[in-house]
């Protein structure tokens, strides 16, 4: 005759393993709005960076040569005369994609531009309260979908 052991199996049940799921999944649900919003943070930080720095040197070359430089209208390029001023920085892909331009209109104050179409509004409200006064309608920094724009006084 046969006999049966009375073993207990060991294992999950399916509900167990649905309950890990929906736990798993609600944490991520939970952390991707912070790691999107820790990114747009990051990126604001560095395109206040690079405006600060290239103020700078635009600033300084105004100061040493007596005006503006020509303003560059190719991508990755250094505006006419700014070699030892601008770091290389300058040539690269911005933190939104796009380059950074120099503008200089005659009658207008110069200015420094990322001309790219990944600009979110709240990246550009992030650098305004960096650089400026927090509105994106008044002071220094203007900006749309399309570009960033840094008044240079």
């Amino acid at each position: 005759m046969h006999t049966y052991c009375n073993k207990k199996k060991r294992g999950f049940t399916l509900l167990e393993i649905m309950m890990v799921v929906v736990i798993i999944g609600l944490l991520i649900a939970m952390a991707v709005p912070g790691f999107r919003k820790m990114k747009e943070n990051s990126r604001a930080s560095a395109i206040a960076n690079d405006f600060r720095v290239f103020s700078d040197a635009l600033h300084e070359y105004n100061i040493l040569e007596g005006g503006w430089p020509h303003p560059n209208d190719n991508a990755g390029e250094f505006p006419a005369g700014m070699d030892g001023f601008l770091s290389h920085a300058w040539t690269n892909e911005s933190p939104v994609g796009g380059n950074y331009f120099f503008e200089h209109p005659p009658g207008e104050d110069a200015r420094l531009v990322i001309r790219s179409s990944n600009i979110s509004a709240r990246v550009i409200e992030l650098v305004d309260r960096k650089l400026d006064d927090g509105d994106i309608s008044s002071g220094q920094l203007r900006g749309n979908d399309s570009q960033i724009a840094l008044t240079l006084l």
